[in-house]
């Protein structure tokens, strides 16, 4: 297998191969794009499996990323400080790490997966924008600060499932 490492080029809209030289692209590596201000729209393919520590940390014009089914980690600091990021649909996947969307200043709405049991500190921490959270059935764990300072936040919905809820 794999992983994307880094980028040294300068376009807005980036396509990840999922092959490079006969070997599948699984990951996005630590650090691969921390930092780039010309990435707006990044297109992953259906071989990735985990986005790595800070990945697209400090990306503050990306504006849109899928994540395919095969997603199943993404890591602490992932999306950090991506100010621009409009939209995230969690799909399938399985964890998120610490700190892994907080300052994400452009998301309006997010719905946690069942598939992702703990939601852990500062996982969606200064999301100032969100008017609508959903953690769905399946989650079992919110850990404190994970949602602290959304202050648009209207609405929240908890499952059931929910049986430990962190302060803030």
């Amino acid at each position: 297998n794999a992983a994307i490492m880094g980028y040294l080029g300068d376009s807005a809209d980036i396509t990840i191969p999922a092959m490079i030289e006969n070997h599948t692209v699984t990951k996005i590596g630590s650090c691969a794009f921390e930092d780039n201000l010309t990435i707006k729209n990044v297109t992953l393919p259906d071989t990735i499996t985990e986005i790595q520590y800070k990945a697209f940390a400090d990306c503050r014009e990306l504006k849109t990323i899928n994540f395919p089914d095969s997603l199943k980690t993404i890591g602490e600091y992932a999306f950090t400080t991506c100010h621009s990021l409009e939209s995230i649909d969690l799909n399938q996947v399985e964890r998120i790490g610490r700190c892994s969307f907080q300052l994400c200043i452009s998301l309006e709405e997010i719905t946690v997966p069942g598939t992702i049991s703990t939601i852990p500190d500062h996982a969606f921490h200064g999301c100032h924008s969100v008017k609508a959270l959903t953690f769905e059935e399946g989650v079992t764990e919110i850990c404190s600060t994970a949602v602290l300072n959304a202050f648009s936040l209207r609405e929240i919905t908890i499952a059931d499932s929910v049986t430990s809820l962190g302060e803030h």
